[in-house]
């Protein structure tokens, strides 16, 4: 299997990326239980659009620890408004090395994305026209149906 975790790394999430390293050996122990076989894991860790840095990503790894270091080792920092860039980070996950049959893409995030039609707090979003193209629900179908 090959499973990705797409997690807002944002200041909020500051309190919260202890619980993603957890579900990552949760995750881990749970797969080989049922599949046998190790799964490999890729992380991508997304900020605003306005920081500096706004991904932080490793491609797939059979070594969890790796991983999980690759996690500790990052700084939740940055945000803004109540929003999230969702687009930038699942565009990500179309790049990475899938290999599998087995493919998941988890979420996690304390926010919903950019783009009035995601939400009703538009004043709380700094690109409240972000996703027009309905890029966003288009990335989920290519995800769900491929």
């Amino acid at each position: 299997a090959d499973i990705c975790l797409v997690c807002d790394i944002t200041g909020s999430m500051d309190r919260h990326i202890q619980l993603v390293r957890d579900t990552l050996d949760m995750l881990t122990k749970e797969i080989k239980n049922i599949l046998c076989s190790p799964p490999r894991f890729a992380f991508i860790g997304f900020r605003d659009k306005k920081d500096k840095v706004q991904l932080d990503a490793k491609d797939f790894n059979i070594n969890v620890q790796e991983v999980a270091n690759y996690i500790n080792d990052l700084e939740c920092s940055g945000g803004g408004d109540d929003c999230e860039d969702l687009v930038t980070p699942l565009k990500k996950v179309l790049e990475l090395d899938w290999r599998s049959d087995c493919l998941f893409v988890y979420l996690v995030l304390d926010a919903p994305a950019h783009g009035k039609s995601y939400h009703d707090i538009s004043d709380s979003d700094d690109y409240p026209d972000d996703d027009k193209d309905k890029l966003l629900e288009k990335l989920c179908c290519h995800y769900r149906y491929s």
